[in-house]
Formats: C-alpha cells, sequence, structure tokens
C-alpha cells in the first residue's frame, strides 16, 4: 500500500450534556425498580386474598361437617323420641333432610377450596393440583395505621405516584439535555498518523478540531418544544395519579371500616345469642319440651352466624390486604 493511516478521534460533547444524560438514565433505572416493587405488591395482595378465600372454604367445610355432626345426632334423638311416643315421624324426616342439605353443601364448599388452593399454588409456581394442607385458622387482625398517617406516606409509599414523580423528573433532565445541545457546541478532536513507504518523507502527521453549530435549523427549537409539552402533560398526570391513589385510599379505609363493624357485630352479639338459642332448644328437645321445628330453626341460625363470621373474617383480611396495596405498604400477611 502506498500510505497506511492511523487516527484517532475524541468526541467532546457540550457542557453538561453527560451529567443531564445520566440523570435520565437514572431516573430509568429508578422507575424499573419501582415497577418491580408495584408487581411485588399485585402478588403479595394476590396471596393474601387467596390465602383469605382458601381458609375461609376450609373454615366453613369444617363447620359444616361440625354441624353435620350434630345434625346427626338430633337425627338419632328425634327416633329414640318418635320410638317412645314423645316425637313424631314428620320430625325425623325433617331432620333427615336437612343432614341431607348439608352434605350438599359441602360438595359446593369443597369446590370453592379446590378453586382457591389452585390460585394459591398458581401464585407459587406450583402445579394448581399441588396438595396443600389445611389453612392456619384466621384470627380477627390487628388494627391498621389510621387512614391520615397512610395518606402522608402516601406519596413515598405509593408506586404509581413515586413512579409518575421520577417520570416529571426524567423529562425535567431531558429538557436540560436539549437545551444544552441547542446553545451549546460540541467539539471532536483527532490526530493522525501517515505512513507513507514510497515517498521521501516517510511519517505524517495531522491533527483536526471540528465543531458543531446548534443554533442553525429549527431542529432542536422542535425537540424541546416537544419536551416541554411532554413535561406539562406528566405534570398533570402525577396529579391525576395522586387524586385517583387518595380515592382508593379512601374507599379501601372504609370498607376495612365496614368489615371490622360487621366481624364485631358477629362475634360479640349474634354468635353468642345464637349459640345460646340452640343449647335451650336442644337442652328442651331431649326432655319433650320442643318440637323438631324449633330446634331445626335454631341449629340453622348457629351455622348462618357461625358462617357469616368466617365469612366476615375472611373479607376483613381482604380489605386489609387492599388497604395496604392502596397505601403502598409492603406488609406480608
Amino acid at each position: 500500500s502506498d500510505t497506511l493511516m492511523l487516527g484517532v478521534r475524541q468526541a467532546l460533547p457540550a457542557w453538561g450534556t453527560r451529567a443531564a444524560r445520566a440523570r435520565v438514565a437514572d431516573e430509568d433505572a429508578a422507575n424499573a425498580r419501582e415497577a418491580a416493587r408495584g408487581r411485588r405488591l399485585d402478588v403479595i395482595a394476590q396471596v393474601r386474598r387467596a390465602f383469605a378465600e382458601y381458609a375461609r372454604a376450609d373454615g366453613e367445610m369444617a363447620l359444616h361437617r361440625e354441624h353435620a355432626g350434630l345434625t346427626s345426632k338430633l337425627v338419632d334423638l328425634a327416633r329414640q323420641n318418635y320410638q317412645t311416643g314423645r316425637g313424631t315421624q314428620q320430625e325425623v324426616l325433617r331432620l333427615s333432610l336437612e343432614l341431607s342439605r348439608l352434605h350438599a353443601d359441602l360438595a359446593r364448599i369443597e369446590q370453592e377450596r379446590l378453586s382457591s388452593s389452585a390460585l394459591l399454588n398458581a401464585l407459587m409456581g406450583r402445579a394448581p393440583e399441588a396438595a396443600l394442607g389445611p389453612a392456619a385458622a384466621l384470627v380477627p387482625p390487628d388494627a391498621p395505621p389510621a387512614r391520615d398517617m397512610l395518606e402522608k406516606e402516601l406519596d413515598r409509599n405509593r408506586v404509581e405516584i413515586v413512579s409518575a414523580a421520577r417520570t416529571i423528573r426524567r423529562d425535567e433532565a431531558a429538557l436540560d439535555l436539549r437545551r444544552r445541545e441547542a446553545r451549546t457546541p460540541a467539539f471532536m478532536i483527532g490526530l493522525d498518523y501517515w505512513y507513507m513507504p514510497m515517498n521521501h518523507e516517510k511519517h505524517g502527521y495531522g491533527a483536526m478540531v471540528s465543531m458543531t453549530l446548534p443554533w442553525l435549523g429549527g431542529r432542536r427549537g422542535d425537540e424541546i418544544e416537544q419536551n416541554e409539552r411532554g413535561l406539562r402533560a406528566d405534570a398533570k398526570a402525577l396529579q391525576a395519579t395522586r387524586s385517583a391513589a387518595r380515592f382508593e385510599l379512601f374507599d379501601a379505609a372504609v370498607r376495612v371500616q365496614a368489615a371490622q363493624q360487621h366481624f364485631a357485630i358477629l362475634d360479640r352479639d349474634l354468635l353468642p345469642q345464637a349459640q345460646h338459642s340452640y343449647e335451650a332448644a336442644e337442652a328442651a328437645y331431649a326432655v319433650g319440651q320442643g318440637d323438631a321445628v324449633g330446634l331445626l330453626d335454631s341449629l340453622r341460625s348457629l351455622l348462618q352466624v357461625r358462617v357469616e363470621r368466617i365469612r366476615a373474617l375472611a373479607h376483613l383480611h381482604t380489605t386489609l390486604a387492599d388497604l395496604d396495596r392502596a397505601a403502598g405498604r409492603e406488609v406480608a400477611s
């Protein structure tokens, strides 16, 4: 070859643009981390809801089996009364019918239990039919923090608000980058070396300096205007996200309060009353002073209240999971 040339070039971006690009990249990375945290909070809330449903179905099955055992004993007692002339065949038939109804309810609850266990298995990455042991009994949870305290921490904890705020900071960094590129030139410097074996002067050297002219043309101005519009739109989006998050927090807190009151009435008032009513009816029927209709009504009332109680407790756990998700709290249950 007549000439061999080797050269190096170094770009010198406009002053401050590298820092602006770094801020854009930092906010993008932080938004990705927030998206992962949001997905984690969603999964935690799903698991808590699924477990509450699984525990509810498991508890209902235990209640129906217990009441089936009680009803079976009442059927035997009704037969004894019928044989001794203190009861009627109709009483035996009505109690037997109630026992069959309980067995039918067990089949329905078993299906609900299998569906909730399949969802739990899916959330754990297991096969839907994988075996799950009996659920731990649901207990009344501790009272959540006050809504005003959760609202004060909403901007810091809620993923959607944090992401929207970071998007604004990213847009501000991108706008700063565009403005710097529009008013500050970028440079490039270089060094060259030539080797020319056929010439008398075999070695040659050169240097170069180039500069951009960002003031020429309107492209930079259009880019700045586009970024400014995007920044204004994201600011409005942040306001809308805050409003939606506050509504979701308020709605979740109201539902938790209603669930707490509902469970307290069932647990404190209705359940003891139903229990006492059934015990009195059972004692009267055992000595021949009552009838099967009254005993059956009291037994049904007791079962209904016990079932409503466990459903109310499961609903309370579900609403608490919704409240923690609305507040952006990562609480394991």
